[in-house]
């Protein structure tokens, strides 16, 4: 396998860099549909961008919805740039695209090295979804939701995301991805200037989803302190040795296996909390954007839907705000946990998964300070609803 592509690939822009470079060129998209539209939707428009640094050896490799580097012969080209050389590469037979494809591709990008080409697994075609890569060291690992557009392609008669990603940066990615600044997509295909209607059918029902996951998260949260309590008061007892020297008690006090069976559900409790906070993180950033471009485009609300959206806001805060302080509440119980340094492995065990859930209270810390931080944004920049004369044109 040559070395030359390896070259190639860690030669290839972050994924800030690529969509900073493309952004001000996002009408092109529009450009490319008609294009498109003679494959049947085999091909799509990609963002071309590196996930990670190669070694030697290596190809970026797709299997399902794991993309990672792989030393092997056994793939097939998935994603190319506008001069036809591919760069990333799937487990799968795919298609090439044919020379016209691409001559009609560069006529269209012009100097834009940016936007590549990649084949759209059959699949993907008869179901339609959107996809966002998450990474788990060296691994990109997909899961559906919306943050920056990375991949374009047809939907029957439509033409449409298909990938995108958070933050390809570094020799790659880390391991816990939350963005701490908000990119808005790399296009304009959402809804023309003017068009009131964006209020209704975009962000009012984006934000009520927002509402209803964060009172969901609140509820959980809530649950957890009592929990917390008595585990915690479970662990001071066998600890301590009942008012004994920790160090004397420790090696005889034995641990219960209820005791220990209760953190390990409080553990999985505490993980899917985060998962949901994670979620309300993700969309919050999505609704953070799409109010962004509809600023940025001149795109208007009526007084009311300023109103109710408003008070969206409002809500979302205070349950984020609710979130916040509980989660600090059990950070908090967290510090006074006692040191389990005993010799009995019991108890070191049951150390253990305590540590794992201050790690997962610490994530949800810092997720759930993150929404709160852009819903207090979006409610101190306000909506501005159409003015009059605008609202009486339009009618």
């Amino acid at each position: 396998m040559s070395d030359s592509h390896v070259k190639l690939y860690n030669s290839l822009p972050s994924i800030k860099d690529a969509h900073d470079a493309f952004a001000s060129d996002a009408e092109i998209i529009s450009q490319l549909w008609p294009v498109l539209r003679k494959y049947e939707g085999k091909f799509g428009v990609c963002l071309v961008h590196r996930h990670c640094s190669l070694l030697d050896g290596e190809r970026m490799v797709a299997d399902g919805v794991v993309t990672e580097p792989m030393i092997t012969d056994q793939c097939h080209p998935l994603s190319w740039l506008k001069t036809g050389e591919p760069f990333e590469f799937s487990s799968e037979p795919t298609e090439r695209p044919p020379d016209s494809l691409f001559a009609d591709f560069r006529d269209i990008v012009g100097a834009i090295s940016v936007l590549g080409i990649f084949y759209v697994p059959e699949e993907d075609r008869k179901h339609p979804r959107y996809g966002v890569e998450h990474t788990r060291g060296r691994k990109n690992i997909i899961r559906y939701d919306d943050v920056i557009p990375t991949a374009w392609r047809l939907s029957g008669d439509r033409f449409g995301p298909l990938g995108n990603c958070t933050d390809c940066t570094g020799p790659s990615h880390p391991i816990k991805i939350i963005p701490t600044k908000i990119i808005p997509p790399p296009r304009s295909l959402i809804f023309p200037s003017g068009h009131t209607n964006a209020w209704r059918n975009e962000i009012s029902p984006l934000a009520l989803d927002l509402i209803s996951m964060s009172l969901d998260a609140v509820k959980h949260c809530a649950t957890l302190v009592p929990r917390m309590c008595m585990m915690l008061i479970q662990f001071n007892e066998v600890c301590t040795g009942q008012n004994q020297p920790r160090t004397q008690a420790s090696a005889t006090v034995q641990v219960d296996d209820s005791c220990v069976k209760e953190t390990q559900s409080f553990l999985q409790s505490v993980t899917d909390i985060s998962e949901e906070i994670d979620n309300l993180y993700t969309s919050s950033n999505s609704l953070a954007s799409i109010v962004k471009r509809c600023k940025s485009r001149g795109i208007c609300s009526s007084e009311l839907e300023a109103k109710g959206f408003m008070a969206q806001l409002h809500l979302l805060r205070a349950q984020t705000d609710a979130i916040v302080k509980e989660i600090s509440v059990i950070a908090n119980l967290m510090n006074d946990l006692p040191r389990a340094d005993s010799p009995a492995p019991r108890l070191r065990d049951w150390a253990e998964l305590f540590a794992q859930i201050s790690n997962q209270v610490q994530v949800i810390d810092i997720s759930s300070s993150g929404v709160l931080e852009i819903a207090t944004h979006l409610v101190e920049d306000g909506i501005e609803p159409v003015n009059t004369n605008h609202a009486s044109a339009e009618h």
